[in-house]
């Protein structure tokens, strides 16, 4: 199987409002100082199977932590995806 992704939208997430909500415990659990989070984002992706066969959508909160951007694992949700290459 061939999988390719394609961002489709992306929008700013307020960083209190984000902390508010995250699992601060399991942030740690990856090494992860929430007080050094300074800007999320929410970004809409279509995963697509083989040429052009649209196959999920997901959605993954991606953080900016220094210079870099980073996947919050903790809150993605992947369910959708597993089903792809049956």
């Amino acid at each position: 199987y061939s999988l390719s992704v394609v961002v489709t939208d992306s929008e700013e997430v307020y960083v209190d409002g984000y902390l508010k909500e995250a699992d601060t415990e399991k942030l740690d659990l990856y090494g992860v100082d929430a007080g050094e989070i300074s800007q999320v984002k929410k970004v809409s992706a279509d995963v697509i199977a083989g040429e052009d066969e649209k196959a999920a959508r997901c959605e993954v909160y991606v953080v900016k932590i220094g210079m870099s951007w980073y996947i919050d694992n903790t809150t993605t949700v992947t369910e959708m995806l597993y089903g792809i290459c049956e």
